[in-house]
C-alpha cells in the first residue's frame, strides 16, 4: 500500500517589467505558495514562481516552503532546469496501471473470441501479479516473461486451479513468439506515455490516448498538468485510491516500436 507523501506543483510566471521608478532595486516577487486539501486529509502544494528579467527562477526556498515535496515536483506548463535537492516527480507504478485498465476494455471489445488468443505479458521485474487476474478470460493461455520466474509461481498454480488456465512463466523472451497479443506495460512511446499493446496480423502497436479524471479530481488539477501525470501523484502520493480503476479514453494505434 502506498504511503501518503504529498506533492508539490511548481508554477513559473515570466518577467513582466516593473514600474520604472522601482526597476533600479527591483527583485522577484517571493513564492505564492497554497495548500490543496484532497479526501482522506491528503492535500498537495502549488508554489507559484516569479522568473527576473534574465528569465532565471531562484527556487532555494523551495525545501524550506514545501519540506519533502521539493522531491516530488510536478511542473505547470513550463520546462526549467531541475536540480538536487528538488526533483521531478516520475510516477512509479500508476501508468501501467492505467494502461492496463484501459487494455482489458480493448480486448473485451476486439472480434476473435478469447479461446483464439495467447497473450504474452511482459513484467521484468515481477511486479504486476495482480494485474494479470482481469485477463485470464481474455485468453485460452497466458505467457509471462520475467527476469524473476519464481515470483509468478504461486499466482500460476491459483489460475490454473481456479480458471482452469495455463500460465507459463519464463525469463526468455522466446516465450512470446507465437503471441497473439502482447502486453508491455513498462514500455514508454516516443510521447512518453506509458504501455503499449500488440495485436493483429500485421502487428499493430497500440498506446494509450487521453485520459480524463473524475470531476472532483479535474476541478483540483492545475492547468498545464498533464491528467495522467496528475492522476499518478494523486494514486501513488496521496493515496487516491478513488482512481484505481481509471482508464484512458482509448487505445490508438502508434508507430511500431522496437521489442526486445
Amino acid at each position: 500500500m502506498w504511503g501518503v507523501f504529498m506533492f508539490t506543483v511548481l508554477k513559473v510566471n515570466p518577467f513582466q517589467k516593473p514600474p520604472i521608478l522601482k526597476r533600479l532595486f527591483y527583485r522577484p516577487p517571493e513564492p505564492i505558495l497554497t495548500r490543496v486539501p484532497l479526501r482522506g486529509g491528503a492535500f498537495f502544494y502549488t508554489v507559484e514562481c516569479f522568473a527576473d528579467k534574465r528569465g532565471n527562477v531562484d527556487l532555494s526556498s523551495l525545501p524550506d516552503l514545501v519540506g519533502g515535496c521539493a522531491q516530488r515536483i510536478l511542473l505547470q506548463d513550463v520546462k526549467i532546469p531541475i536540480l538536487p535537492p528538488l526533483q521531478i516527480f516520475e510516477p512509479v507504478l500508476y501508468p501501467q496501471i492505467l494502461f492496463l485498465n484501459t487494455a482489458v476494455d480493448f480486448l473485451e471489445k476486439l472480434p476473435d473470441a478469447p479461446s483464439a488468443r495467447t497473450l504474452g505479458f511482459v513484467d521484468p521485474e515481477a511486479r504486476l501479479q495482480k494485474a494479470i487476474v482481469p485477463f485470464v478470460r481474455q485468453a485460452k493461455t497466458v505467457k509471462i516473461c520475467t527476469d524473476f520466474p519464481k515470483r509468478y509461481d504461486e499466482l500460476a498454480k491459483e489460475i490454473l486451479a481456479d480458471w482452469g488456465l495455463s500460465v507459463i512463466v519464463s525469463s526468455c523472451a522466446d516465450v512470446l513468439r507465437d503471441c497473439t497479443v502482447l502486453l508491455i506495460p513498462f514500455l514508454k512511446t516516443e510521447n512518453g506515455i506509458g504501455g503499449v499493446l500488440q495485436y493483429g496480423m500485421p502487428k499493430v502497436c497500440y498506446a494509450g490516448d487521453e485520459c480524463v479524471l473524475p470531476a472532483e479530481f479535474e476541478a483540483r488539477r492545475p492547468q498545464g498538468v498533464a491528467s495522467d501525470v496528475f492522476a499518478a501523484a494523486l494514486y501513488e502520493l496521496c493515496n487516491q485510491k478513488e482512481l484505481d480503476n481509471l482508464r484512458y479514453v482509448r487505445l490508438k494505434p502508434i508507430k511500431s516500436v522496437t521489442i526486445s
